[in-house]
């Protein structure tokens, strides 16, 4: 076996060596079996198969929230007994093994020279490094190897490199930059990265990696978006060579056009369809793909209707006693929810089991030369929870009566821009359950207000 792991593998190749990784993430490797997964970690295919298994298995802002990212990296590669101690604490650590061993291939033993500067930031962003955990700041720089979390669903971080190229990173983004032998890589574990990528070598072009697929940019406007299932890239202007991890499938992705890469299924190409005027959503057959946070029901609901969704607690799925109370939407950054206007309004038809104190949220990024996130704008009214409990209520806000988050470190117009794009609604009445109950969202303009 020893032999076979030198040879430069194939994809079935690859394939073959998945009981090995199983194996390994399971801590039951033989002595024998550890020497032939040394051997495979020289290839580098081999070690963003195995980033990529691992990845399945494990959550990695999870990892980061525990203090588990980066423990161990230091350039040195363990000894097989000390690797299969170490497995004993479960499979998330073999997960973050992985991506350490994956990231000691981009490397090189470079210095840890600053590679980005922080230029924009709101909410809970944290930047881990192989000194430790800081909280990022305007103007903290970024290092090759370090670590960017923006934790929660309203926090954002927004970096510039020395070429001109900026990133921003939402949605409990996950981010590790690295640079070696001239070219930049940016592994993003989860979450959304937008990013304007300034004109790069053809010999040595960016490369944005997920665990389902890899983006090569030569210069372009583009987001994309990882979860643990999928990769979608949606690119605005320019042109992306997109290959999928686990069959290297190749596709190339022009201006207007997007692309999501699951672990099955066919990889295709199609249009990025034109940002709406209106929006609805009225959870008759459930909650949409992708929903954020709330459990759908189906009883208790005005005559007519199939079905509703609860507010629930809910901190990337993770049991917490300060968890916020939220309806939170899918987050569509590509296309968008919707388009601001002067005259749209959004209207709620919903229920309080105890009334209390709660807002709206929406998030909002530009439609312009630059699509990065905007700022977060907030609307509540004591009309709204001052109501009896238990009783069907609708209301009619303008999007113009929203204001910026009181956040200092946000800049910019205080009401939402016409012309910007809303990407994700948020209901939440912090830590306080409230029994929110919405059967029915919609956007419309002023003159087509009604129901």
């Amino acid at each position: 076996m020893g032999a076979t792991c030198l040879m430069e593998p194939s994809k079935s190749d690859l394939n073959s060596h998945d009981h090995l990784i199983q194996r390994y993430l399971d801590a039951d490797l033989s002595e024998a079996e550890c020497q032939a997964f040394d051997a495979l970690l020289a290839q580098e295919d081999f070690c963003i198969r195995l980033a990529e298994y691992a990845m399945d298995t494990a959550h990695l802002y999870e990892l980061g929230r525990e203090g588990l990212l980066m423990g161990e990296s230091g350039g040195r590669k363990q000894s097989p007994g000390h690797r299969r101690r170490a497995l004993h604490l479960g499979a998330g650590v073999a997960a973050l093994i992985a991506v350490v061993v994956l990231v000691m291939i981009w490397m090189n033993h470079e210095s840890m020279t600053t590679l980005c500067q922080v230029t924009d930031v709101s909410g809970s962003v944290v930047l881990q490094t192989d000194q430790g955990e800081v909280r990022v700041e305007k103007g903290s720089p970024v290092r090759v190897g370090d670590l960017i979390r923006a934790e929660g669903l309203e926090s954002y971080v927004q970096f510039a490199f020395a070429d001109g190229t900026q990133m921003v990173l939402t949605d409990g983004a996950v981010v590790q930059v690295l640079h070696a032998n001239g070219q930049k890589k940016v592994f993003l574990y989860q979450g959304l990265l937008s990013a304007d990528v300034s004109t790069q070598s053809a010999q040595i072009p960016l490369i944005i990696s997920t665990p389902q697929a890899n983006a090569k940019v030569l210069g372009t406007r583009l987001s994309l978006h990882a979860d643990t299932n999928s990769t979608e890239l949606g690119v605005f202007t320019g042109h992306v060579q997109m290959t999928r991890h686990s069959d290297g499938e190749v596709v190339d992705v022009k201006t207007g056009q997007q692309a999501v890469a699951a672990r099955q299924g066919k990889l295709v190409v199609v249009p990025i369809s034109p940002t709406a005027d209106t929006w609805e959503e009225d959870f008759e057959t459930g909650l949409p793909d992708h929903w954020r946070c709330g459990q759908w029901i189906t009883h208790g609901l005005p005559d007519g209707s199939s079905g509703g969704v609860l507010a629930n607690a809910l901190f990337f799925g993770k049991p917490r006693p300060d968890n916020y109370h939220c309806i939170t939407t899918y987050k569509d950054w590509t296309r968008g929810l919707f388009r601001i206007h002067a005259d749209s309004v959004l209207h709620v038809t919903y229920k309080l089991l105890d009334p209390g104190w709660f807002q709206i949220m929406i998030c909002v990024r530009s439609d312009q030369e630059k699509q990065f996130h905007v700022g977060n704008y907030e609307a509540h009214d004591s009309t709204w929870w001052n109501v009896p409990a238990q009783q069907w209520h609708t209301v009619h806000i303008p999007l113009h009566s929203f204001a910026k988050s009181t956040d200092p470190d946000q800049t910019g117009e205080l009401s939402p821009r016409i012309g910007d794009v809303a990407y994700m609604l948020f209901f939440n009445s912090l830590t306080q359950d409230i029994g929110l109950v919405i059967d029915r969202l919609w956007v419309t303009r002023e003159a087509t207000t009604g129901g």
